[in-house]
């Protein structure tokens, strides 16, 4: 199971509970981001290979 969840501005990759919680960050650098980010993710399965991509 994936969480895809936003407005904190941090990047998140972590899994909590059984359930893969994503963040893609601020794709604009705003608030406590420190970069402007972006993230993909590709499901092969059970498996989520996640890649944050700085921009």
């Amino acid at each position: 199971m994936v969480g895809v969840a936003g407005h904190s501005h941090e990047v998140e990759d972590e899994i909590h509970d059984g359930i893969h919680v994503l963040n893609s960050g601020s794709s604009t650098a705003a608030g406590l981001a420190a970069a402007a980010t972006m993230m993909t993710a590709a499901v092969h399965g059970s498996d989520v290979e996640v890649t944050i991509h700085e921009i």
